[in-house]
């Protein structure tokens, strides 16, 4: 080993507030962001793959790191996409909604076969968020989902500057 180089610690297991302790990349994969809007205020956006039969072990985790990233991160609203094959855990599905206040804006199949796997989540008014489907993307199986979220988004001011291209 390179001393000048110390060594990387290998992942921790996030501690949910339950006190239990999750490994979250053994159940599924995931990515939180904080997206600032032009009000200030922010929104939860969380983009994840959930694969089939981990149990619901994962929408429990998932229940329990919204909590947690909402309060630590001071964001208002939450944005939940990806594949969760939330059709195997029905009932733990249902319960992250309800305790969330969340509301899935896909009313059509995306799957091949039927059924709606890749939900679009969120506690946003209906008319801030649309979802539409699109066609089949290489070779999956899953229909793409367009969503359009009307929010603003922060900006920066724009600043001119001046490029000097020297030869």
């Amino acid at each position: 080993m390179d001393p000048a180089r110390p060594s990387v610690p290998p992942t921790e297991p996030c501690h949910t507030p339950s006190g239990r302790t999750t490994t979250p990349s053994n159940m599924l994969e995931v990515m939180f962001f904080r997206v600032v809007l032009a009000n200030h205020s922010a929104l939860l956006l969380c983009a994840m793959y959930r694969p089939p039969w981990q149990g619901h072990d994962s929408l429990l985790y998932l229940k329990e790191a919204l909590d947690v990233l909402l309060v630590t991160h001071r964001c208002q609203h939450i944005l939940l996409v990806g594949d969760l094959n939330h059709h195997l855990e029905r009932d733990a599905y249902e319960n992250l909604l309800t305790v969330q206040g969340l509301k899935d804006h896909v009313t059509f199949p995306i799957h091949e076969r039927g059924g709606t796997l890749d939900p679009v989540i969120s506690d946003l008014e209906e008319d801030t968020l649309n979802c539409h489907q699109l066609g089949l993307v290489g070779s999956s199986d899953h229909h793409a989902v367009l969503t359009q979220v009307d929010m603003g988004v922060a900006r920066d001011e724009a600043t001119t500057r001046t490029v000097w291209l020297w030869g």
